[in-house]
């Protein structure tokens, strides 16, 4: 999911979402890549790591908004 989808699922700002974003990354949860479009840059968009895959088969979207909630409650 790209950061301005997840910023309109969780209902925070554009930074919250990108700084729990690259926090999940450096610690092994998610990871980056371009999604092409039709036109202009490729978009970035985060995705599931194998780590987090282990811990968490089922619904893996799910999984990511419920550990963005969790971080938004913890870190603000």
């Amino acid at each position: 999911m790209s950061v301005n989808e997840l910023v309109e699922r969780m209902k925070m700002s554009y930074m919250g979402i990108k700084q729990h974003c690259l926090t999940l990354q450096r610690d092994g949860y998610l990871d980056t890549w371009r999604r092409p479009q039709k036109m202009g840059r490729p978009e970035m968009v985060y995705r599931l790591t194998r780590r987090s895959h282990d811990l968490f088969q089922a619904d893996s979207n799910q999984f990511t908004i419920e550990l963005l909630k969790s971080a938004q409650e913890i870190y603000g």
